[in-house]
């Protein structure tokens, strides 16, 4: 990665793969990965396509190969039979990475899925791709900046390199209502070799990069949608052809974007458009702050003179939240967390431990509750 982004020039990485596979007998719901095993001579053309339109990086056909949507038996076949067919239409001119996706699943506090259960799951994944040769990884299209840090982390034991990139709405938001300053923060501090947003419009890309830029020295990523879904005559369109979606490449290198390609609805000859541009990518931009950041908020110590941090959150001293925190109530952290937010707080300071409690348990349920509450980081 280090070696390729030293190149004075962007680099260009394919487009869509599932939109491009639904006519070549994917049915209702599937996961395209599954055509690694059905329909390999469909997935390689359309990897072998991106290839001659010039991308410099392609990625497996594994975004959705997970234990959700593929069955267990079949799940390491499908991400092994990825990286062969990609390894065959790279032809060994280009870069393969290992490309994966969210579960698909809500993971606590939102949902169900325990941490620990989607960090299982994901180093599986990556251990598979370790074992096929694969080092690099693009972790893609997350909707939450929690899900892609356990994603990230599983990843760091089998990786060279790993980008990641969060899709977000119009509002420039992930579903999760996090940041793109959050995102570029806590990416940047992890060590991701790039950071990017996918999945969504052109217009909201440029937005976000245009604040990332801000927060982060790390190449940027941009991979459009083809606009947005059109329904017309009972079949799905998109609001942008390949020309008027490729005159969005000077808006991405001027954002900052160092990495582009495309995502749902984009074709081979849109990354043979962007790849004959060859601009450069504009000078990084210094990063000046020590920052801290929550998905939804982000703090520059260099830049306040005064940062409140909210003290409340501690059952020492404070006989109603010792109470409710014997009686396995959380509640009251989100309560008292939203006052103090609201009270002028810059940093809550969340302190779960009892002597006859189980802090190690009673502490991760505390800051969910705070978490779903407030906005801001916590200590």
């Amino acid at each position: 990665m280090r070696k390729e982004m030293k190149k004075d020039r962007i680099i260009i990485l394919n487009g869509a793969t599932g939109t491009n596979l639904l006519s070549q007998g994917l049915k209702p719901g599937e996961s395209p990965s599954i055509l690694n095993l059905r329909n390999p001579d469909a997935v390689f053309k359309i990897q072998r396509a991106y290839v001659d339109a010039g991308a410099d990086i392609i990625m497996t056909n594994t975004f959705s190969a997970n234990p959700f949507n593929i069955s267990p038996r079949q799940l390491s076949q499908v991400l092994e039979q990825g990286v062969k067919i990609a390894r065959k239409a790279s032809r060994g001119k280009v870069k393969i990475w290992g490309d994966v996706g969210p579960l698909g699943e809500l993971i606590e506090p939102y949902g169900p899925l325990k941490p620990i259960e989607a960090q299982a799951i994901y180093r599986s994944i990556f251990k598979i791709f370790f074992q096929k040769g694969i080092r690099d990884f693009f972790i893609e299209t997350f909707t939450s900046i929690s899900e892609a840090k356990i994603a990230f982390l599983c990843a760091i034991p089998f990786a060279r390199s790993i980008a990641v990139s969060l899709s977000l709405q119009d509002n420039l938001h992930t579903l999760m209502g996090e940041i793109p300053e959050s995102i570029a923060v806590t990416f940047d501090s992890l060590g991701a070799s790039a950071i990017g947003i996918n999945c969504t419009t052109p217009e909201v890309i440029v937005k976000a990069l245009d604040r990332m830029k801000s927060y982060t020295s790390k190449p940027l990523i941009a991979k459009p949608n083809a606009g947005r879904v059109i329904i017309k005559d009972n079949k799905i369109h998109n609001s942008l052809n390949d020309r008027q979606l490729a005159r969005y490449y000077g808006d991405f290198v001027k954002a900052g974007a160092k990495m582009i390609g495309g995502c749902c609805g984009t074709t081979p000859a849109y990354i043979r458009m962007i790849s004959r541009k060859q601009a450069r990518p504009m000078p990084g931009s210094k990063i000046k702050g020590n920052f801290i950041c929550s998905g939804r908020s982000v703090l520059n110590f260099d830049t306040r003179d005064l940062i409140i941090v909210g003290e409340r959150l501690n059952p020492s001293g404070r006989k109603k939240l010792r109470t409710a925190l014997k009686q396995k109530d959380f509640g009251l952290y989100g309560e008292d967390a939203k006052k103090q937010e609201q009270a002028g707080a810059g940093i809550l300071d969340v302190n779960a431990y009892l002597a006859e409690g189980d802090e190690k348990i009673d502490i991760n349920k505390a800051v969910n509750e705070v978490s779903r509450s407030s906005i801001l980081p916590i200590l």
